[in-house]
């Protein structure tokens, strides 16, 4: 096993093309980190400096603690796997497996048929050692490649989008091979993607990248269920969470109001959420929901709910997901995917800030590319539904909102960590859809300026649609 350390690494390539932006980052020994972002993040270019087939612009690479900038490809003692399968197309399965131990001697010429035969019987592909790459189909071919990484037992493994050219009843049937064999044989691995799916499913931990910058690093639990940044909880997640803006008022010692425009939701002032909510007082948020935390619920029941009406509708056999209209504004983050960054000719890259209104991060002493910034358009608030409910297009709906389950985002894009020691402690949500209204839940708030009014309990949690 290998432990990878990255310290400040970044990559320019000519041009000025920002790859890799002060990346710090450990693998640990025999860990499985997966590299997940859009095309372009530079996810793959860590990977080949990793592999010594990029050499960094700036910062330190390395590996079990030694420097290894300079240290050429061969003596790393890793082994790559490509999303193309990059077999030699006059060799056998056999050979192709085989090649690594015969070209590094490292095992007798006796010894090499049987580890080639016990690693084809280990993938499952016994019966094909003597085709030809060419009469064997995608996934028996990815197999093959991961035999020939596999068999000479390096310490660390680097895998750079090997499911990609796969269809997905194969993709599914590798993540779990791979994981399985990478794991038996007690290696580091880094593995490069940009489907959420192989990363939340094989991952002992997650990396996130933007535009070469670092926006999370986590369990696959604690990047989708406390994503560090908008950016992130807005890449993870099937349909993606609701990011609606909303405006904080406070009423002081009653409640923090989240005001979306045509309705709102409330935090009693004695929730720890809404104590951290109501730091930002008079500005924008962004509230974020995904699917799960809403469900539908008849007009009128006490608790927390939204209101609006089907704009469409889409059936996926197991499952319903509905869209609706609630006056609101979305916010979607901007770049997804979009071009690195350019950096300044003869400077070194600099740290950014992760950000979300100035583009998920502050401007340093690179040239940057014009940011427009996050995209906001009228909401489209998504929720499930089980199959072969009866619903048409415009008919009216109420979703109960579990208010446990919110995200909080600041103007920048960073998390506004509320609520976690509350459940931490085991205390019981006080703004569960259960409650009670409150009869002051009718009292709108005016303005930016702090009102004192009487105390409440953890009733005061009632929609309110907004008279016009």
């Amino acid at each position: 096993m290998t432990a990878v350390t990255l310290k400040n690494v970044s990559k320019v390539f000519p041009g000025d093309t920002l790859a890799v932006d002060s990346l710090s980052m450990d693998v640990n020994h025999g860990e499985f980190l997966v590299l997940l972002g859009p095309s372009g993040c530079g996810k793959s270019t860590v990977l080949r400096m990793v592999a010594g087939l990029e050499t960094p612009s700036d910062g330190d690479i390395l590996l079990d603690g030694q420097y290894a900038n300079d240290l050429p490809p061969r003596e790393r003692n890793a082994a790559m796997i490509f999303q193309t399968f990059a077999l030699y197309p006059h060799m056998s399965v056999g050979d192709n497996i085989g090649f690594p131990l015969k070209l590094g001697k490292k095992n007798g010429a006796h010894s090499v048929p049987e580890a080639v035969g016990d690693m084809a019987g280990a993938l499952g592909i016994s019966d094909l050692i003597d085709r030809k790459p060419n009469q064997l189909s995608g996934g028996q071919q990815q197999r093959v490649a991961m035999g020939r990484a596999l068999v000479r037992r390096p310490k660390l493994f680097l895998m750079d989008e090997p499911l990609s050219n796969l269809d997905i009843g194969l993709r599914a049937e590798l993540r779990t091979e791979i994981s399985s064999l990478v794991r038996r044989h007690d290696a580091t691995t880094l593995y490069v993607t940009h489907d959420q799916t192989e990363a939340l499913t094989m991952a002992d931990r997650v990396a996130v990248l933007r535009k070469g910058v670092l926006q999370d690093v986590g369990t696959p639990d604690e990047v989708y269920e406390r994503p560090a940044t908008m950016y992130v909880a807005a890449f993870l997640g099937t349909p993606r969470m609701n990011l609606l803006e909303a405006r904080v008022n406070v009423f002081l010692d009653r409640y923090v109001a989240l005001d979306f425009g045509d309705q709102e939701l409330r935090l009693p002032w004695h929730d720890l959420r809404g104590r951290a909510v109501a730091r930002y007082h008079g500005e924008n948020i962004v509230v974020g929901m995904r699917a799960e935390a809403l469900a539908p619920v008849a007009e009128g029941q006490p608790g927390q709910s939204i209101q609006g009406r089907v704009r469409f509708y889409e059936h996926h056999g197991h499952e319903t997901l509905v869209f609706l209209d609630i006056g609101a504004t979305a916010i979607i983050p901007d770049g997804i995917g979009d071009k690195p960054d350019l950096a300044r000719s003869g400077s070194k890259p600099r740290r950014r800030l992760t950000g979300l209104f100035s583009g998920f991060g502050q401007p340093s002493t690179e040239r940057r590319e014009v940011d427009t910034g996050p995209i906001r358009k009228s909401a489209d608030l998504v929720f499930r539904l089980p199959p072969h409910i009866p619903i048409a297009t415009g008919q009216p709906i109420t979703t109960a909102v579990h208010m446990d389950a919110l995200h909080y985002f600041d103007k920048f894009g960073k998390r506004i960590d509320v609520g976690w020691t509350q459940r931490a402690l085991g205390v019981s949500d006080p703004a569960s859809p259960d409650t009670t209204r409150h009869p002051y839940a009718r009292t709108r708030p005016r303005g930016p300026s702090l009102r004192k009014g009487p105390s409440v309990t953890s009733g005061d949690l009632g929609f309110r649609k907004r008279s016009r």
